[in-house]
């Protein structure tokens, strides 16, 4: 063989080994795992090029963020299941600024009021599934964080088979500067509406605005007078059932209007949503996870032109850290601070003027007033987060106008907290040399966020007209 012959066979065997290995690396994985064709990184905002519109960062985020999340138990001889949606915020190597890398497993955001059956305690069975782009479910998910107030949660998925990348969090809504507050611009959110057939599904539009929205829900509870036998006959009582199929056929019932949850800072969003939307991300054009889907009004209420909403990231950045630090780390927890572990309940102008507006337009119904205020549990009550206030002694808190976070009780075991009694109005708080002013309940919410343990909070408050401060150490 002579010495050209040698080359050209060194050649052609050079060309084959280079394919093989090209096929071997890189077109066999892209066969195997089509669903996986972005390259893989733990964050996908570090995948995005200038290249890709918001349509290709959907489908990355679909492919590899983005989840339905489904809440079974049983209650008697029933089965329900709450479905929702979620994305993923963090997982393997997430960098906290606490000092600590996470290890575990994948960190899901999602909406409260999809994960609140699990935490009523009416139910028992509770499973907590996650259902991936691929439509495998993975079972054995537990909730580690969760606010009525801001329709937050986190649930914490361990499952070893489970691979998901997360997404950035961007807060443009609450504490960001002017110019990088969201306003008219393009968004986009993915979610399962409606059942699973429509997993992961896309829909974008707009920002309505720049001004934030007080939305609330709400639930109706069936009266009806049913007559009982007793020891001088028939008399008569008023029963009452949040279900009207099991009002008993042709008895005349009243439906009475009661507020579940009051949501502030909702950002209003024309892009299309529903059930089964909840909690999912809600994106900006450059991939930013911002919020999370939330509102939707029906079209009769709306007349016609559906509004919906999605409620801000920013409680979720303050509490991630921690929530992660906790749950991969035994022995001193790092405290996060909210109404609930501190004992509190108050309302602010905004909650009270819708909850007493309610009340007073079904005690003034033309039709029926006169009835409902024989009704002893709506005449001589108010209604808040779950429970009913004397209207004799509280109805200076539902008739109140100001700015500030009114106190209505307060049972905290936190030396000092006791001077924040019924009745005073909070209208700032400092920790350290930042100064926060509370006009309303999420202003109060978002410096009891800020809390560290072992810091010092001097809380300003009107008692009487009178100003007054106290410090209390956390």
């Amino acid at each position: 063989m002579n010495k050209k012959s040698v080359i050209n066979v060194i050649v052609t065997l050079a060309v084959i080994l280079l394919i093989s290995f090209m096929v071997y690396y890189f077109v066999i994985p892209l066969i195997e795992n089509d669903k996986k064709s972005y390259s893989q990184s733990n964050c996908l905002n570090d995948q995005i090029t200038q290249e890709m519109d918001i349509y290709d960062i959907a489908k990355l985020y679909r492919d590899n963020a983005c989840v339905a999340v489904t809440v079974t138990g049983q209650s008697g001889l029933y089965n329900y299941t709450s479905l929702g949606s979620g994305v993923c915020i963090a997982g393997h190597d997430y960098e906290t600024d606490l000092g600590y890398t996470s290890t575990g497993g994948y960190y899901i955001a999602t909406n409260y009021h999809v994960v609140d059956m699990a935490l009523s305690g009416d139910y028992s069975n509770i499973e907590i599934e996650i259902i991936t782009e691929d439509e495998l479910s993975y079972g054995g998910c537990e909730i580690l964080w969760y606010s009525k107030d801001f329709d937050l949660a986190i649930i914490y998925c361990g499952n070893d088979q489970l691979q998901l990348d997360y997404v950035k969090m961007k807060d443009r809504v609450v504490n960001c500067d002017e110019s990088d507050k969201i306003d008219i611009e393009q968004i986009f959110t993915i979610g399962s509406p409606l059942d699973l057939q429509n997993l992961n599904d896309f829909t974008t539009g707009y920002v309505r605005n720049n001004s934030l929205k007080t939305e609330y829900t709400g639930f109706y509870k069936y009266y009806y007078q049913q007559s009982i036998f007793g020891g001088f006959g028939n008399q008569s009582s008023w029963q009452s059932t949040e279900d009207e199929d099991e009002v008993p056929d042709g008895v005349t019932y009243y439906p009475l209007a009661y507020i579940d949850n009051v949501y502030e800072d909702v950002v209003s969003m024309s892009v299309e949503i529903s059930p089964g939307n909840s909690g999912g991300g809600v994106f900006d054009a450059k991939g930013n996870l911002i919020g999370l889907a939330t509102l939707s009004t029906s079209v009769s209420s709306s007349n016609g032109n559906q509004i919906n909403g999605f409620v801000s990231i920013y409680p979720l950045i303050q509490v991630l850290d921690r929530v992660i630090y906790n749950n991969e780390n035994s022995g001193n927890d790092y405290s996060i601070y909210d109404l609930e572990n501190l004992d509190l309940v108050g309302i602010d102008s905004q909650e009270a003027g819708i909850i007493y507006s309610i009340k007073f337009q079904q005690e003034n119904d033309v039709d029926y007033g006169s009835v409902i205020r024989t009704i002893s549990e709506f005449a001589d009550y108010y209604y808040l987060d779950g429970v009913y206030y004397s209207e004799s002694e509280y109805q200076s808190a539902f008739t109140f106008e100001d700015d500030g976070y009114y106190i209505i009780t307060n049972d905290s075991t936190i030396s000092n907290m006791q001077y924040l009694s019924a009745g005073i109005v909070i209208t700032q708080g400092k920790i350290g040399s930042e100064t926060y002013t509370i006009e309303n309940r999420n202003d109060f919410l978002y410096m009891l966020l800020d809390i560290d343990d072992g810091e010092s909070v001097t809380f300003t408050y009107l008692k009487d007209g009178i100003s007054s401060s106290v410090t209390v150490q956390f």
